[in-house]
């Protein structure tokens, strides 16, 4: 008999689940790793020390598939929601069309009322399209290139990327900025009035410190920027400059949003930071039309919709896939237009576990 619950109902050790990634993942998997597994799934803020992941377990209580799932608020309307962030799902292979797949969609369902998902596999959306769930093939994601001597190999591109980015950069005007020191009060207030008008996962300071602060892996730059004249009431940005395992460095923005008086003053912060520590290009996945529309305006290229430029967004190994970016699945219980107003909605590299440290290959 199959059951399916979380490790905490069904009275398993998340050790145990740590290990069923590890074994059943075709390569090395942070989830894998015990202390890294409780981090992301156990110390969150908003899961009460209590393991959240789907699991199901056959008869001699062997873990046979798991979804990786967090308890986080979602801000709908202004309104704070039950939902889940979905991570990594695994179905242990004799096991896999034999209607696990539905029944732990169903089991999630029934406990949520939004799901949010990243990165969906071709064999993995059939039954999330059955059970009701929506799907973006390619998350919006713009890069911004520094140094086109240091990335022309890993780039494919034609005659014109050059010229139009040179046409950019004659066109773009630095904003002066200033750092404000990141506290409490300066982020709440950011979050707070950000939330007021987008729809997103709630990003309260104790999250914050969480997942940025005490990542046990990454190491992230977090500010708050603001614009020297004129300024809002600032704009939140977290950075992770990645390196390849052929030294490329990337900077890629996790997080960016606040006050659109300051946006422009924020990018500037970013270029300049990527200008001094010598990073030739940076990067943000984003869903938010808002947030991407100062990054248009700014010139950068988007993967999507510049066919004359298309670069990885995978590093380790590298590698160059069309799209360059990820999917998204999202579901509601009250099927509310709103969540899928994309444009309203405010995903980024931070959500859905797509920050996630990958591990080398044994040699």
């Amino acid at each position: 008999m199959i059951e399916i619950g979380t490790p905490y109902t069904l009275n398993i050790d998340s050790k145990k689940v740590s290990s069923f990634f590890k074994k059943e993942w075709n390569r090395p998997i942070s989830l894998g790793d015990f202390n890294f597994y409780k981090w992301q799934f156990i110390d969150v803020p908003n899961q009460d020390n209590i393991d959240n992941c789907c699991i199901a377990i056959n008869e001699n209580l062997d873990v046979i598939a798991v979804m990786g799932v967090n308890n986080r608020e979602f801000i709908e309307n202004n309104n704070t929601i039950n939902a889940g962030e979905l991570t990594t799902w695994i179905v242990k292979e004799e096991y896999r069309n034999k209607g696990i797949g539905p029944k732990m969609i169903t089991f999630l369902t029934n406990k949520y009322e939004i799901l949010i998902g990243m990165g969906i596999s071709n064999d993995a959306l059939p039954v999330y399209i059955r059970s009701g769930f929506k799907y973006l093939k390619a998350v919006p994601r713009y890069v911004k290139i520094m140094d086109w001597d240091k990335i022309t190999k890993y780039a494919e591109y034609d005659s014109n990327a050059k010229k139009i980015d040179r046409y950019y950069n004659k066109k773009r005007k630095e904003k002066s900025f200033r750092t404000i020191d990141f506290s409490e009060k300066s982020f709440e207030n950011i979050n707070t009035l950000f939330s007021q008008t987008n729809n997103l996962f709630s990003r309260n300071y104790q999250y914050i410190k969480w997942r940025y602060l005490n990542h046990p892996m990454f190491k992230y730059d977090i500010n708050i920027i603001q614009s020297d004249s004129n300024p809002g009431y600032g704009v939140f940005v977290a950075t992770r400059t990645e390196v390849s395992d052929d030294n490329l460095k990337i900077l890629r923005i996790v997080d960016l949003f606040g006050d659109n008086k300051d946006i422009e003053a924020a990018i500037s912060y970013l270029l300049e930071f990527a200008k001094l520590n010598n990073i030739p290009i940076v990067d943000f996945f984003g869903t938010n039309s808002n947030i991407n529309s100062f990054l248009i305006k700014d010139g950068w290229f988007s993967t999507m919709d510049n066919d004359f430029f298309y670069f990885p967004h995978l590093f380790q190994p590298t590698e160059l896939r069309k799209p360059s970016t990820t999917s998204l699945i999202y579901w509601s219980k009250y099927d509310e237009t709103s969540l899928y107003d994309i444009g309203k909605l405010y995903l980024t590299k931070q959500d859905a576990d797509f920050d996630r440290p990958i591990l080398k290959e044994q040699s």
